[in-house]
């Protein structure tokens, strides 16, 4: 077992010209595993793509990993 001791903290913005955030946070700092999928603005539903990434790299395990 390692012992890093990660922390993390984490922020997005739309920025100017967008009316909404696309962009999705993943932290998982016990597993050392952080993520930010840009939503890509003014691309359809970048929004659900970044989540999408998100939420698929949620279900990775870290169990056997060295």
């Amino acid at each position: 077992m390692s012992d890093i001791i990660w922390e993390a903290e984490a922020l997005t913005d739309q920025g100017c010209r967008r009316s909404h955030n696309e962009d999705s946070i993943l932290s998982r700092s016990g597993d050392g595993i952080f993520v930010v999928a840009d939503g890509m603005g003014g691309h359809a539903a970048g929004d659900v793509a970044s989540q999408m990434v998100t939420d698929a790299l949620a279900g990775v395990t870290t169990e056997g990993s060295f």
